[in-house]
């Protein structure tokens, strides 16, 4: 499931009591959904969190050219933050307006960016720039 419809399908015809939804932010851009309406339309649904951010230009090719997604990202479309969509600014904001203790749970966030191929000493700094990008946007703190 990407699109917004399928997304939007998904979490009106399961329980909410045994399904919820892993919010993958690139998934969902990558497919052109919105994730902030999906956050503000289904808060309680929202599992965990994925960023990951789709790098705009490359998504625009793939739609044209038809490439699978592997493809894509071998071409660089899972991007650095904030280089690319969904505005990770836009998703955070979101996320802080969920009322946690009616949830009664907390709510986790891991960071991805695919990345393949690449080489080994790649990764280590992008997530360090990643991890100081989210920090100033509250992502993380308590």
């Amino acid at each position: 499931m990407e699109t917004q419809a399928q997304t939007e399908r998904f979490l009106d015809e399961t329980d909410p009591r045994y399904v919820n939804l892993c919010l993958d932010t690139g998934h969902l851009a990558y497919r052109h959904a919105d994730n902030v309406a999906i956050i503000n339309r289904y808060p309680d649904r929202i599992g965990y969190v994925h960023i990951k951010q789709m790098d705009p230009a490359i998504v625009a090719r793939a739609d044209r050219e038809g490439l699978a997604f592997g493809q894509a990202v071998a071409m660089g479309a899972s991007c650095e933050p904030p280089a690319g969509e969904p505005v990770v600014e836009d998703v955070a904001k979101a996320l802080r307006t969920i009322d946690r203790s009616a949830l009664d749970r907390d709510l986790f966030v891991v960071v991805e960016q695919d990345m393949y191929p690449c080489d080994f000493g790649q990764p280590k700094p992008i997530a360090q720039r990643t991890y100081a990008y989210l920090r100033s946007l509250g992502i993380g703190e308590e």
